[in-house]
């Protein structure tokens, strides 16, 4: 990767694949036959389909590695993640500031033209890999079809732009030949069964890793929660199998098309075990999954501090839980120093924060959080009026989705008349900043601010509800 990189000034977006576990065995004849297809003449987009954990994104990292190390990506190679990214100008916010755009000027014609220009300066007449993580939230927003039009727009503005994308739910390109859809099947039993036996540091024999595995479907998301929770002793071989007993009971019989049965299989299953390892978790590190979940996108030390509710001094023991999260699977690296959660992590984590948490803990952390959202919106519009518009717009792809969540909970307060931001155990009134800064994206329709964040891709009904509150 070193080499790689010093041989070429195109950029390189690519995550560091996680090296922490080995529990990528099992994937390198897939990856290199993936990385075979890029590098025929002609090949064009292809989507890597399979259920939440099973290791979609670690694929197609390690497919987009090879082709930069052997140049044939030789343009560069840009990562968006589309999580959280549920409209059209979302995407296209996403891609832009992959692509170094401040989003202050243009649409989408002005990524096609960057694009464009990385492909010209290539001297080594490779591809520009464009690489689209998540893909299942542009597609859920209108049947797919927005994100049809983006990926058609992406392929028809350069020969050479080559597009991986990785979803849940098959993808569909308008009005072009479909994309090679590569689906990939949970781990084989014996590399999850390997992988649960380096988990457990020797704690479990070659049978009972075996056990354990074909419990969590051999996915690795649930082997990894599982294994960790075995290791802790705060689940044990017998609650494993019992839970394996009940969830067998309840999907069979269950008919229909048989790959999209197995993918809704193998996520059931690991969304059972995802359950089950946070209800299992400490009192302590379970609190602060609880809180930590209200992010939908990156989260860091600094940002969880401020939900959490501790100053900047306590930053580093927040560090610390973060830390020991990840150990545990419950947050995955995002960064050097930042961190996401899985979708099936957070939806749980809020499951539980409805279910058993106390009020005042639900009602601070939608406070909180509230106001960190709020936060953002007042560091934006201050990075707009000092022109500091690429820095503001990496920002906004990073956190976008958190402040449209907060937008959202403030428009669903309006439209039931509630006053916003109230608990199970009396009220929270907002401060006045917090309503100025609300009242910022309502009132800044005909703005370049609005304009400079990405065409702000809130609803008509957002914007009308939150001015209403105002």
């Amino acid at each position: 990767m070193e080499e790689a990189s010093e041989s070429s000034s195109a950029p390189c977006q690519l995550l560091t694949l996680d090296t922490t576990y080995e529990q990528y065995g099992g994937r390198d004849a897939e990856a290199k036959e993936l990385a075979q297809w890029f590098q025929k003449p002609g090949s064009r987009v292809a989507a890597v389909v399979a259920a939440g954990g099973v290791g979609k994104t670690c694929l197609a990292v390690d497919v987009a590695w090879r082709l930069w190390r052997c140049k044939h990506v030789s343009s560069g190679a840009l990562y968006v993640d589309c999580r959280g990214a549920f409209s059209r100008d979302a995407l296209v916010m996403r891609l832009r500031a992959a692509a170094g755009l401040s989003g202050e000027h243009g649409g989408m014609e002005a990524l096609l033209t960057a694009l464009a220009k990385l492909c010209a300066a290539d001297r080594l007449g490779g591809s520009l890999l464009v690489l689209i993580d998540n893909a299942e939230d542009p597609a859920a927003a209108d049947g797919g079809t927005a994100l049809s039009e983006v990926l058609a727009q992406l392929l028809m503005a350069n020969a050479k732009i080559q597009v991986l994308v990785t979803a849940r739910v098959d993808i569909a390109v308008q009005n072009m030949p479909q994309p090679y859809t590569y689906r990939i099947q949970p781990l084989s039993p014996v590399v999850a069964a390997a992988l649960v036996e380096q988990l457990a540091r020797g704690m479990l024999t070659g049978q009972e890793a075996r056990v354990v595995a074909e419990a969590c479907g051999c996915v690795p998301l649930a082997v990894r929660l599982v294994s960790e929770a075995l290791v802790a002793g705060r689940l044990t071989l017998e609650d494993v199998q019992e839970a394996t007993a009940g969830r067998s009971s309840t999907v069979a019989g269950n008919t229909g098309d048989t790959a999209s049965t197995e993918r809704r299989q193998d996520q059931d299953t690991t969304v059972l075990f995802v359950d089950m390892v946070l209800r299992s978790l400490p009192a302590a590190i379970k609190k602060v999954a609880m809180q930590v979940c209200a992010f939908t996108g990156v989260l860091t030390a600094s940002s969880a501090a401020v939900v959490m509710g501790v100053g900047s001094s306590s930053e580093h023991e927040v560090r610390a839980q973060l830390a020991s999260l990840h150990r545990l699977s419950v947050v995955l690296q995002h960064g050097d120093d930042s961190f996401m959660m899985h979708t099936h992590v957070r939806d749980v984590a809020r499951k539980l924060l409805a279910e058993e948490a106390p009020p005042t803990l639900r009602t601070a952390v939608r406070e909180r959080f509230a106001r960190y959202a709020a936060s953002l919106l007042s560091r934006w519009q201050q990075l707009h009026e000092a022109k500091a518009l690429k820095v503001m717009a990496a920002e906004v792809a990073a956190h976008w989705s958190d402040v449209e969540q907060f937008l959202a909970d403030v428009a669903g307060a309006a439209a039931a008349g509630n006053r916003p931001l109230l608990g199970d155990c009396g009220a929270l009134s907002l401060s006045p900043q917090l309503l100025q800064d609300t009242a910022l994206l309502a009132t800044l329709g005909n703005s370049d601010f609005l304009y400079a964040i990405g065409n702000a891709w809130m609803s008509p009904q957002y914007l009308a509800l939150t001015q209403k509150l105002v």
